[in-house]
């Protein structure tokens, strides 16, 4: 019984903080440049497309976060969730491993902890808590 609440607030944490993270990437009121920032970021990173791949990421994470927090769609979200952690780790790969240097280590941690959801057994129901 204490796995599926562990499971359901890591879950919950995660979803969230993702959302919230994302909704900064969108906005410009909240620091990081809004779509137009997260693109130009993206361009820095070497990834190409100008805005279509910032919009996707941001969708996507935003989207995938509330999924998760919401506990629908779980191992879907979390698919989501992986290919763009899993983008933003390769895309990192040539600062080294230390997030503090702008390496990998943050989404490759986020990329292995969405694994963990899909693989969680939940199989895109609400869990409860």
């Amino acid at each position: 019984m204490g796995a599926p609440i562990a499971l359901a607030i890591v879950r919950i944490a995660v979803g969230l903080l993702m959302a919230a993270y994302n909704l900064q990437k969108a906005s410009p009121r909240l620091g990081f440049g809004g779509i137009q920032g997260t693109a130009e970021e993206f361009a820095r990173d070497g990834l190409r497309g100008g805005l279509i791949p910032g919009i996707i990421a941001a969708v996507t994470q935003f989207g995938g976060g509330v999924l998760l927090a919401a506990g629908l769609l779980t191992p879907l979200a979390a698919m989501a969730e992986t290919g763009v952690m899993t983008v933003a780790a390769v895309t990192r790969a040539h600062a080294g491993f230390w997030s503090r240097r702008s390496g990998y280590d943050y989404p490759a941690l986020l990329a292995i902890l969405y694994v963990a959801f899909i693989w969680s057994g939940e199989a895109g129901t609400r869990s409860t808590p």
